[in-house]
């Protein structure tokens, strides 16, 4: 049956509407979005940390913007207000040293952060071992020693015989510090020395060796006998031999005494950039000793770890050397009001920079750990370092 170009039209516009009203009615009810092609260059590759601590890399395709990742806003922190001025003494050693050198530097920037009138003084103290008990008499609100006896202290281990637990942390790895044994190089060539083991062997075989190192209290002294004992001998067996041992009550002093061929071994813990490894390696052809590696590890139960100290830090290191070290640290009386010691450990963290110009020893402050610490902190640096975001 043939058909008429109207109702032929009629039927082609009737098919159209219904084609149209079928495409709105199914983008009108969907729930799904056609999808839309974009033009990118390439995918881009994004990392979404969790706040669960866990990293997830995500690839995301067809994104021209960049995704929007949560954010928490800590509470508004208040620092603490000091009412008045505040006076603080920090113990140090012997006028001169590396650490009399530091504490001058610490006062330098911590009296900025006082209230006017504040004075920050800086002590001559017996060192490592001496100034803590120092600082827990109340002798000193402050002082500088190794981490590592702070501990023993805070326990009562050697060389303490009794707990000292009103002491605790301020700000730890100020500068790591190493033992660094020296003998003049024509005096090992004579007698065929090469590392420690050998000049051991030269006082158990009754031959003269005198070691020049600190006075007693000092880590200098300390490390040396301890030396001596993984050796196995003592300072009677060195006397014994017909040597000796001279402690000297400032750095000046031994290093006099070397210089003038008194001693034959030159026993110190120090830091890079130490003013007495700088005057003592001046004028004196020296070669540095290693230890060996049971004696390395040995040094663990007196508060020393393995520590390779870099070849041409100082004349007379030619090669990488095999000894042991620590780090420096400050501490303070717990009875120092927390908003002092807040202060002080701001004044410390927040300016590596102008504390390095002051003594280059600061250069391996390690200022993202100075929290860590083998003892607790005190609570005023605590509350800095929370409110730093260093603690969570």
């Amino acid at each position: 049956m043939s058909t008429s170009p109207l109702s032929k039209y009629a039927t082609g516009l009737l098919v159209i509407l219904v084609v149209v009203a079928g495409v709105v009615g199914y983008l009108a009810g969907s729930s799904v979005v056609p999808a839309i092609t974009l033009t990118v260059t390439k995918p881009e590759t994004r990392v979404v940390t969790s706040v669960i601590t866990q990293t997830h890399t995500v690839t995301i395709t067809g994104l021209t913007t960049p995704a929007t990742t949560p954010t928490t806003t800590s509470p508004t922190f208040t620092p603490p207000i000091l009412s008045g001025p505040v006076t603080l003494r920090i113990a140090t050693h012997t006028m001169g040293s590396s650490w009399y050198m530091m504490g001058s530097a610490f006062a330098a920037v911590i009296k900025d952060y006082l209230p006017s009138g504040s004075v920050v003084d800086v002590m001559t103290g017996p060192g490592t071992i001496g100034n803590i008990p120092l600082v827990s008499r109340g002798d000193a609100e402050l002082a500088i020693t190794m981490d590592s006896y702070v501990f023993f202290a805070r326990e009562g281990s050697p060389p303490y015989e009794t707990p000292i637990t009103d002491i605790a942390m301020v700000v730890n790895k100020l500068s790591p510090y190493f033992l660094l044994v020296a003998v003049p190089r024509d005096w090992a060539s004579a007698n065929n020395v090469k590392t420690f083991d050998d000049v051991a062997q030269m006082i158990k075989d009754g031959k003269k060796v005198v070691i020049v190192t600190s006075s007693v209290g000092g880590l200098d002294e300390y490390a040396t006998r301890i030396m001596l004992r993984l050796y196995g001998l003592t300072y009677d067996d060195v006397k014994r031999a017909g040597g000796d041992i001279i402690f000297g009550a400032t750095e000046d002093y031994r290093v006099e005494v070397f210089r003038q061929g008194l001693a034959q071994v030159f026993s110190d813990v120090c830091t890079y950039n130490h003013p007495t490894w700088e005057s003592l390696t001046v004028g004196t052809d020296i070669i540095v000793l290693p230890l060996n590696e049971a004696v390395r590890e040995g040094f663990k139960n007196y508060g020393l770890t393995p520590y390779i100290v870099e070849k041409g830090i100082y004349r007379g290191v030619d090669a990488d050397t095999k000894t042991v070290g620590l780090w420096a640290c400050l501490i303070a009386n717990t009875r120092v009001p927390k908003e002092v010691i807040y202060y002080v450990t701001k004044a410390l963290v927040e300016n590596k920079e102008k504390l390095t110009a002051l003594f280059a020893g600061f250069s391996r402050f390690d200022v993202e750990h100075a929290y860590d610490s083998p003892v607790p902190l005190h609570e005023g640096a605590e509350l800095y370092f929370r409110s730093a975001g260093f603690l969570k």
